[in-house]
């Protein structure tokens, strides 16, 4: 896991695009009060209760998939980060949080269009067949 924690809950569902492809996405909580998502090329982390001087409003980005009129898929997540004093009991900071990855056909995975720096995010490298 991202943050280290052991994962306590996951779930796995398939996602279809629109031109037929399929593939695997995976729901973690960890231990440590984080979840991410995973799917083709990315783990992102969407929820983070972790009060390690940053966390989301709510815990839980706002999530979802667009399907743009040119036909390309988008995961986009939005939401507010608060960045807190190291006990966690004051706000220092609200910050508006927000990312874009974007399904590449030919590569058959999702890359990083654009990522506000407190969504944490890692790259994957698609499994050999």
């Amino acid at each position: 896991m991202p943050d280290g924690g052991v994962s306590e809950t996951a779930t796995e569902r398939i996602f279809k695009l629109p031109d037929g492809t399929e593939f695997k996405v995976r729901f973690e909580i960890t231990s440590k009060g984080n979840g991410t998502l995973t799917f083709p090329g990315l783990i992102v982390r969407v929820l983070d209760w972790h009060n390690d001087s940053l966390h989301f409003q709510n815990g839980l980005l706002r999530c979802r998939w667009v399907e743009n009129d040119d036909g390309t898929v988008e995961f986009k997540v939005n939401g507010t980060a608060y960045r807190t004093d190291e006990k966690g009991d004051a706000t220092l900071e609200t910050i508006p949080v927000s990312a874009v990855f974007r399904y590449d056909q030919k590569a058959r995975l999702f890359k990083v269009e654009r990522c506000s720096p407190q969504i944490y995010f890692e790259t994957q490298t698609p499994a050999s067949k």
